[in-house]
């Protein structure tokens, strides 16, 4: 399999600190919540410093398995669905994650898209009402 980036420089991410037995991968197990929480900075309250280049990483090469960026790979599924890009036209949105959860930008992303489609929406139909019958 090709790559379609080439892999971030992992230094100072923090999945680094764990490192994965046969037994156990925080990363790739059926429960990833610690490796979530770890991204996230849900344990000691700091966010992984790597996650946006993670994230970016997955979403582009269509990480199908793992934590990555902080997100579940079901979470990642329903962000490129949601943003596809379209051929010929550039990524509707840009992914940056400040300070909050990647689960709020979620939810705030799709807010914000819903408001654009309902404001399109209300303008077809107001005129539609303009127009003469016939």
């Amino acid at each position: 399999m090709k790559l379609r980036i080439p892999q971030p420089d992992w230094t100072g991410a923090k999945c680094l600190d764990f490192v994965p037995t046969r037994e156990y991968d925080a990363f790739v197990d059926d429960d990833m919540d610690e490796a979530v929480a770890v991204c996230n900075g849900d344990i000691d309250g700091k966010v992984c410093p790597k996650r946006h280049d993670c994230l970016i990483f997955a979403l582009i090469n269509n990480e199908h398995y793992g934590v990555f960026g902080g997100l579940y790979p079901e979470q990642r599924h329903d962000l490129r669905q949601r943003f596809k890009r379209r051929k010929g036209k550039p990524a509707p949105i840009e992914w940056e994650f400040d300070n909050a959860t990647p689960q709020q930008d979620l939810l705030d992303a799709a807010a914000a898209r819903e408001a654009d489609r309902e404001a399109l929406r209300s303008r077809a139909s107001d005129e539609a009402e303009l127009r003469p019958a016939g």
